[in-house]
């Protein structure tokens, strides 16, 4: 019986937390999907690669390109930036200009 007694208790502010929390990012997907994004990309894109052609990211990062490019009808180009553990191609990244 005190089993019973137990689950039938009201809910717990906690409960009625996690189903505002629910109810506010179901609200916020419905209102977001009228929204139509932008034609993007406009220009070709650049895949930084931290590592040496022929390394494995590498021919990750061209195949993903290439399917990308598809997908998106914009060219992918792979830009490798190896050596100093990334150092290099975190800088392009940190440099290239903001495109949105």
């Amino acid at each position: 019986m005190h089993f019973l007694a137990r689950h039938r208790r009201s809910h717990s502010p906690r409960s009625y937390t996690r189903l505002a929390v629910f109810l506010g990012a179901a609200l916020f997907a419905v209102a977001a999907l009228p929204a139509h994004a932008q034609g993007w990309p406009t220009k070709p894109v650049r895949l930084i690669v931290p590592f040496p052609v022929g390394a494995a990211p590498d021919v990750v990062a061209r195949l993903l390109g290439e399917r990308l490019g598809q997908a998106w009808g914009q060219a992918v180009v792979v830009a490798n930036r190896a050596g100093a553990g990334g150092i290099p191609g975190m800088s392009t990244l940190v440099r290239s200009p903001a495109d949105g």
